[in-house]
């Protein structure tokens, strides 16, 4: 539903609209110029004063950002770099002294990025310029001496007042810098992958010391499983995405961040962030994806099968703390979830690449049927615990990642940029006994949740997956009305 900018006080349709979002943007262009180049030898007066007006030209622009189709997509990108600027200018006044400013053009940034994909224009960052700033302001340096960029300004700027700041304030500053930080790793340069890798490896091969741990974490937060679009037809092209190749991920590098993965004993935090590495070299590098789904798809299945920590063998799965003083996002609640969606998609993903025609498919997918038969017993109504949580938001995501799948890989084979068509409904008849008894437990109401989101993304498939709709009503339907004939 297109939605009326008349809706806004004092904004008309057409070309009133695109002069007022005009105007705000060139007059927030005008205030970060001032505050990034004007200001060091300024008296104090103009620097509230064009400091308070960047707060309300900023809360005046996110009320734009409600309607995503206003700003456009050069506009956007322009905007995310000058204010990624603004932060990382270590030698204005600013970038030193005001947080709250900071933490304002930070969010502001990661509300303006998601959306630069859909237009024709991408913004650039050097990853660099954020590596520093997050060192100069929330990571202890002394701790973590072999990663500190060496062209990197002395000084503590910022960072020496954020040991003075509310609690509350530092934790807004550093939510919004690793926010940019995601939101900004798929714009960086060919170049980047390659030298995050060569900065964070010699310290995550040293898997004794505590300093490994934010070593890895680090390489996970600058590593984008979204590389740049290639514009050459020169460039080598990842098979699927049509993004540019990353030689990094080599099937070396490959070989020897799994064994680092299985040197340490079971971590949650270890696991979630060494996923995420694996996905990036997955999807940034075909060789390397063949090489991962031929050697390690078993591997992964079991790792994923371990992050349910289930109480096997009369106790349970031991997970050692990581004091927060070693960790770069101390206050990550979210990674309980993201890691069970990460792995969901990873695997759909091996099992989705798999070529039908030879018998290397076989494995992945007989390694997740055993998986769903080593948690049916946890999936009882009437067993529960503290896993019931977990195993309801993987079923859930593991359905919405097949019908992801499925949809785009009937896309790219009939436009004939794909070799074979996945069919999805083999692994949705697997889990369908599963979800059925997720939906009759009554202590885990977020267990019954997912198992009912579950049937609601398959019923919303309809034409897209076909196959998984016909099997997912074959099952449900009956069920529904059987309930409805006890109801009555």
């Amino acid at each position: 539903m297109a939605v009326s900018l008349g809706l806004l006080p004092g904004i008309d349709e057409s070309v009133a609209s695109k002069e007022h979002v005009s105007r705000t943007i060139s007059s927030l262009l005008d205030t970060i110029r001032v505050l990034t180049s004007e200001l060091s030898q300024s008296s104090l007066p103009k620097k509230v004063f064009e400091t308070g007006k960047f707060h309300r030209q900023a809360k005046r622009l996110r009320v734009l950002l409600e309607l995503p189709v206003v700003i456009p997509g050069a506009e956007r990108a322009r905007l995310s770099q000058r204010l990624v600027e603004l932060c990382t200018n270590s030698d204005t006044s600013i970038a030193r002294e005001d947080i709250e400013l900071q933490s304002n053009a930070l969010e502001l940034v990661s509300e303006l990025l998601p959306d630069t994909r859909y237009f024709d224009c991408e913004p650039q960052f050097s990853w660099k310029e954020l590596w520093n700033l997050l060192f100069r302001t929330h990571i202890c340096a002394s701790n973590l001496p072999s990663l500190v960029d060496p062209d990197a300004p002395t000084g503590t700027g910022i960072g020496q007042k954020l040991t003075t700041c509310a609690p509350k304030l530092v934790s807004r500053h550093r939510t919004a810098l690793l926010r940019v930080v995601s939101s900004c790793r798929r714009y960086f340069d060919s170049n980047a992958a390659q030298e995050v890798i060569e900065r964070c490896m010699d310290t995550v091969r040293n898997t004794r010391v505590v300093s490994s741990f934010p070593a890895l974490e680090l390489l996970a937060l600058f590593l984008s499983a979204q590389g740049p679009r290639s514009s050459s037809h020169d460039v080598p092209l990842t098979e699927y995405d049509g993004m540019e190749e990353c030689p990094a991920f080599t099937t070396e590098l490959v070989d020897e961040m799994f064994e680092l993965w299985n040197q340490a004993l079971y971590n949650r935090h270890w696991n979630y962030y060494w996923l995420a590495v694996i996905r990036c070299a997955y999807l940034r590098n075909h060789r390397a994806a063949v090489h991962i789904r031929a050697k390690y798809a078993t591997f992964l299945v079991t790792k994923v099968l371990e992050s349910f920590e289930l109480p096997v063998n009369g106790g349970t799965v031991p997970a050692p703390f990581v004091p927060s003083a070693w960790q770069v996002n101390p206050n990550a609640s979210w990674q309980s979830t993201h890691v069970f969606r990460l792995s969901a998609k990873l695997i759909v993903r091996l099992i989705a690449d798999e070529d039908p025609l030879h018998t290397e498919s076989v494995g992945t997918t007989a390694s997740v049927s055993k998986m769903f038969a080593a948690i049916g017993t946890f999936l009882h109504p009437s067993n529960s615990g503290r896993w019931s949580d977990k195993l309801g938001i993987f079923m859930s995501e593991f359905i919405s990642a097949i019908v992801k799948r499925e949809t785009v890989s009937k896309i790219k084979y009939s436009s004939g940029s794909a070799s074979h068509s996945f069919d999805g409904s083999a692994l949705v008849s697997v889990l369908i006994p599963h979800i059925k008894n997720a939906l009759l437990s009554t202590r885990s109401p977020m267990l019954c949740q997912s198992a009912a989101q579950c049937v609601s993304t398959l019923a919303a498939t309809g034409t897209a997956c076909e196959n998984c709709c016909v099997s997912a009503h074959a099952h449900f339907v009956p069920l529904t009305m059987r309930n409805h004939d006890t109801v009555r």
